[in-house]
């Protein structure tokens, strides 16, 4: 198991990556799926997120915001957040990279990666990526199983709502490295809610993290 300087900092990047999942959106097509519609640029919403373990200790309000950029000579979608910019493909919400405030990358996918939509209960799905981290430029592998459960009802503290879970385990190199569950609710077009843990046997330590959101989105 790494526990050195750059298997800390793949751990962190590992988090990131699946915890902005929350600026991912989604529409209602059927009753029992849900397709990818991108959240509409300039929204705003804010999420209660509470850590234990290896997460840190506390409760926090964060603002995110949904934006555009241009990347490598391409148009991409961001969460923006005071920690920095997730960025995905308009097309899918695929995953692509994360950006320090400084606007610096802090790591990049190769292939993106995220939720395979459209999602129905029962579907179970894997992905492969590598993560290049930065300013070391060390490799990182990262293999995921996601599944999607069944739609609940979930509180939250911005409301209760109808929300369709699905779980994400992701290893690194053979090793467990977090095992996550999200609530996707139609209604608002946005996650609800994200569980993120982390075993024993992480690098970091066991932990506990909830996102839940704090502040329903509002249009620009």
């Amino acid at each position: 198991m790494l526990r050195s300087g750059k298997g800390r900092r793949a751990t962190v990047a590992a988090t990131l990556v699946f915890a902005a999942v929350l600026a991912g959106g989604c529409s209602t097509t059927k009753p029992q799926a849900v397709s990818y519609s991108a959240t509409p640029v300039g929204t705003t919403w804010a999420a209660q997120v509470t850590s234990s373990g290896s997460f840190g200790s506390g409760t926090t309000r964060v603002p995110a915001r949904a934006g555009e950029r241009t990347w490598e000579g391409q148009r991409v979608l961001t969460h923006e957040t005071p920690a920095g910019t997730m960025m995905s493909r308009p097309s899918d919400g695929m995953r692509i990279g994360f950006l320090g405030p400084d606007g610096k990358p802090q790591f990049l996918l190769s292939p993106p990666v995220g939720p395979q939509y459209p999602l129905t209960p029962g579907k179970a799905w894997t992905t492969s990526t590598m993560m290049t981290l930065y300013p070391s430029g060390n490799v990182v592998p990262v293999e995921s199983e996601w599944k999607v459960h069944d739609f609940e009802e979930v509180t939250v503290p911005a409301g209760t709502f109808r929300a369709l879970r699905f779980t994400l385990v992701d290893r690194v190199r053979g090793a467990v490295w977090n095992d996550d569950s999200y609530w996707l609710a139609p209604e608002l077009n946005q996650v609800v809610k994200v569980v993120q843990r982390r075993p024993a046997t992480h690098p970091l330590g066991a932990g506990e993290r909830e996102s839940a959101m704090a502040e329903r989105p509002k249009a620009p």
